[in-house]
């Protein structure tokens, strides 16, 4: 990045989100499993995008649905001292994911938007994944020129 590259952070609690203007470029990494109103928030988050910008974001589909459904009916056979989530409160702590509340995949994406996701490993050069990217797609989103 260019030493005078204009770079601006934003934070919000989704599904609000209004700056009062655009960007060439929002991010929501992991946070749209806690927000109930996912649509909204993403309605909000992309209106944030200018036109030939992107929304970058990660969610949760119904393969983690599945996956923390096992983990909440018996959590210590997960999750340890170890473990970056508490075993007693997983439940509800991914209680909107667990209840398929706010899963999204690309066809929920693009009908909220009008703009089909895409994956950033589609575009990424020599880019290491890891296993977890199947439950939890890492997508851009692009908004189209006007």
């Amino acid at each position: 990045m260019a030493p005078d590259a204009d770079v601006t952070f934003e934070r919000a609690v989704l599904p609000e989100f209004d700056p009062d203007r655009q960007f060439d470029v929002v991010s929501s990494f992991y946070t749209l499993c806690y927000v109930a109103d996912v649509e909204r928030a993403l309605q909000n988050l992309f209106d944030a995008v200018v036109p030939g910008g992107y929304l970058l974001i990660t969610y949760h589909n119904e393969y983690a649905q599945s996956i923390f459904e096992s983990i909440a009916e018996s959590p210590t056979d997960y999750l340890d001292e170890t473990s970056a989530w508490d075993p007693d409160h997983f439940a509800e702590r991914f209680e909107l994911v667990i209840g398929g509340e706010n899963l999204l995949s690309y066809r929920r994406i693009r009908d909220v938007l009008g703009s089909w996701p895409q994956s950033v490993w589609s575009v990424a050069e020599n880019a290491e994944r890891y296993d977890a990217w199947r439950q939890n797609p890492f997508v851009f989103v692009p908004k189209p020129e006007r």
